[in-house]
């Protein structure tokens, strides 16, 4: 019995090592992480909400980098990025929307390259990467912003014209002449006639 004691103390104290993260509770027993149905739901504050949102659907994250960065599971993620999707204002009203954000980011894009002019005349190498990096975050974002990263199709048709389609498409043009100068003859002909 006193092994039989020993596993359910182990076992207690593997789930007080749980930790719930949104809906899923992560174990680490054994040293993997194992996933399970979690005790209940935890409760978000909105801000936090606004901003995993914001890191799907304006910056493009992941839903693994969004569970890292913010401990909320990818399902979570995934229903709070569909439904803000399905909410979104339609039309003129995103137009606007996409315009004062646009100019947000080229305020910020001009103040970042200041940042790096000023670090890079200090000599701060650092300081200078880190503001091109802002840049470049602030150029994709205002890709995704207006769809410039979107997938573009191209339609291709290939015809091959054989021989015998060559011939036919000489005849026909060579029919359309004849019936031109038909006409242009009446044309001629009819101007040429004072009684008509």
């Amino acid at each position: 019995m006193g092994e039989r004691q020993d596993g359910s103390e182990a076992a207690k104290a593997a789930r007080e090592r749980m930790v719930l993260e949104g809906e899923i509770v992560l174990s680490d027993q054994g040293g993997e992480r194992r996933r399970g149905r979690g005790r209940g739901y935890r409760e978000y504050d909105e801000d936090l909400i606004e901003e995993v949102i914001r890191d799907r659907l304006v910056k493009g994250m992941t839903l693994s980098a969004i569970r890292a960065k913010h401990g909320v599971s990818m399902e979570t993620t995934a229903r709070w990025a569909g439904e803000r999707r399905k909410e979104a204002p339609k039309g003129a009203n995103v137009v606007k929307i996409r315009d004062r954000i646009s100019a947000s980011l080229d305020t910020v894009a001009i103040e970042a390259w200041q940042i790096h002019e000023a670090a890079k005349m200090a000599k701060q190498g650092q300081l200078a990467l880190a503001a091109l990096k802002q840049i470049e975050t602030v150029y994709r974002t205002q890709a995704v912003l207006h769809g410039a990263n979107a997938p573009v199709r191209h339609d291709l048709t290939v015809a091959v014209v054989t021989e015998a389609e060559r011939e036919l498409q000489e005849m026909i043009r060579e029919a359309k002449v004849r019936e031109a100068a038909r006409e242009q003859a009446v044309i001629d002909a009819a101007s040429a006639d004072a009684d008509l």
